[in-house]
């Protein structure tokens, strides 16, 4: 808050703050016997509810505000744990459509000038959102408004790159804010950050598979096997592109690896691979997460599902930068 012109230094008596949000029913709440881990929930709620003004909207440290999308594709899950979000994504969803290119491409942002154009990670919240709330919500009538415009946006992917592979129009953000942007004493000079082709490409997987099980919820057989083979195909072309036989996937990051991991990419048998890799660049970092916006709640997920739930949780609790403790102990009430 800034005030100007007053004569004299206000008392905190002269002045009274009024949260404001989207009225969106509180429907969730969990509470632990570890305190670090109920502040780290507190302030995911908070983070939510002060950015939630008819969009989720981002970091308020800079003049931006801005709707983005990869940032609500991230957290579309968590905000449905806390809170009813079934008419907020029916309303986001139109102003997504109606920042759609003409040719299938969804803006990074929105509301956004048309010559905004999406990135692999933001642009698929045109997908993964929607596909967010038919799980939680069973949500029909939303697939019904939005499924030809999701369609048409994996459609323009697939047909600007034949090989399956994202490439073309793949570049973009990546990982946003990923660990190479810290500089710490101790660490790696580069290698955090996943190859923008390797996300893009598990993206198009992952948005293709999601088309294909909306579809099939519609009653849209043809297209139900239509991108189901085309989910399929893309896993086959990235693990082909990608994954060597050891499991290692191309650039050797955290990242990769847990994007790879919850989307369900790898086959079977290189599962176990790719977690032990996952460990071996934690210990790289000295057993911290070099993550950026579009992994770093995937990496402790797929940890706590693939075994390693201890590991999951010594992650959470880390107090040392960077962590979400360290955060905290520096006085941060949201993310």
């Amino acid at each position: 808050m800034e005030v100007r012109g007053l004569p004299k230094k206000p008392d905190k008596s002269d002045l009274v703050g009024c949260v404001l949000h989207s009225d969106a029913p509180v429907v969730g709440k969990a509470e632990t016997s570890n305190k670090l881990v109920n502040q780290i929930l507190s302030n995911a709620f908070w983070n939510q509810i002060g950015n939630m003004h008819s969009i989720m909207t981002d970091c308020p440290q800079r003049t931006e505000r801005m709707g983005w999308g990869g940032d609500i594709q991230v957290f579309s899950q968590m905000s449905i744990f806390n809170m009813d979000m079934a008419a907020f994504y029916h309303k986001y969803m139109r102003d997504l459509r109606d920042g759609q290119h003409g040719d299938g491409l969804y803006p990074p942002f929105i509301p956004a000038e048309h010559k905004h154009r999406g990135k692999p990670g933001w642009a698929d919240a045109g997908v993964i959102v929607p596909y967010r709330c038919w799980v939680n919500y069973a949500d029909k009538p939303l697939l019904e408004d939005h499924y030809e415009s999701a369609r048409q946006f994996v459609d323009f992917v697939h047909k600007r790159n034949p090989d399956l592979l994202w490439r073309k129009e793949g570049g973009g953000y990546g990982d946003w804010l990923n660990g190479n942007k810290l500089h710490l004493k101790g660490w790696p000079g580069k290698g955090a950050e996943i190859p923008k082709d390797v996300m893009a490409t598990a993206f198009f997987a992952y948005s293709s598979g999601c088309l294909g099980r909306m579809a099939a919820a519609l009653g849209k057989e043809e297209d139900a096997n239509k991108y189901g083979e085309l989910g399929k195909g893309i896993k086959a072309a990235f693990n082909k592109a990608y994954v060597k036989p050891d499991g290692k996937i191309h650039g050797d990051t955290q990242a990769g690896y847990a994007l790879a991991l919850r989307f369900n990419i790898l086959p079977k048998e290189l599962r176990p691979r790719a977690v032990k890799h996952l460990l071996d660049q934690l210990n790289r970092y000295k057993g911290h997460l070099s993550t950026g916006l579009q992994s770093t709640h995937r990496v402790i997920l797929e940890l706590s599902r693939n075994g390693q739930h201890q590991e999951a949780c010594r992650i959470m609790n880390l107090e040392k930068c960077p962590s979400l403790g360290y955060m905290i102990d520096n006085g941060a009430t949201t993310m």
